[in-house]
């Protein structure tokens, strides 16, 4: 099966843990694209440098003109998606490889379903 999947991360003022989760799903090849909308963060340079260090052509970053708010902004990184399958995370969030490996052992993915890990892990 050769799937693609994006993974979509909405961020607002949290650099703090994005670069573990970049530096893992940038190197995923099932991963095509990562996808960040910026709500019109304090820390957008700081994420500007992360991305820059991490040199993937996988991410594409996002800045809204105006803050969107958290769930509007998750909507707005969705639909920058290109795949037809994404994974949507918060910047503090992070997901394991045993997460993707779990989901692609899924034979067939069933739409309008969502896919949630049994332990969902954010930093603390």
């Amino acid at each position: 099966m050769d799937r693609k999947i994006s993974v979509a991360i909405a961020h607002y003022n949290n650099t703090t843990f994005i670069s573990e989760t970049l530096d893992l799903i940038t190197k995923d090849v099932r991963v095509s694209e990562i996808i960040i909308t910026d709500d019109c963060s304090d820390d957008i340079e700081k994420l500007k440098e992360i991305i820059k260090t991490i040199n993937s052509e996988k991410i594409k970053l996002f800045e809204n003109k105006k803050n969107m708010g958290c769930y509007h902004n998750k909507i707005c990184s969705v639909t920058k998606c290109t795949n037809e399958w994404c994974i949507l995370l918060d910047s503090d969030n992070y997901i394991e490889k045993d997460y993707l490996d779990r989901l692609f052992e899924i034979n067939d993915w069933e739409k309008n379903t969502i896919y949630v890990p049994d332990r969902p892990k954010t930093f603390p």
